[in-house]
């Protein structure tokens, strides 16, 4: 076995980053559970995610969208952004 060399690294405990500030870019949307579903009722839900600019728009939305879903079906959502 080898060796693992990590810098620690610096955080200051008085820092606190917006989520708003943080860019984000939905690419691919992952739902489960939905064998019965319309399709279009799916994409009619999650057209929303593919808008948004931030990541703290990104998680609002994400979970809205989870909830209106799961209202309606036993649905779960995974949502990959651009790295």
């Amino acid at each position: 076995m080898g060796a693992v060399h990590a810098k620690e690294a610096e955080v200051q405990k008085d820092s606190v980053v917006s989520l708003g500030t943080i860019g984000a870019q939905v690419v691919k949307v992952h739902v489960d559970g939905i064998q019965r579903t319309n399709e279009s009722l799916v994409l009619k839900n999650i057209q929303s995610i593919f808008k948004v600019k931030h990541f703290e728009e990104l998680v609002l939305e994400s979970q809205l969208v989870r909830s209106r879903l799961q209202g309606r079906m036993n649905a779960k959502i995974w949502v990959r952004t651009q790295d």
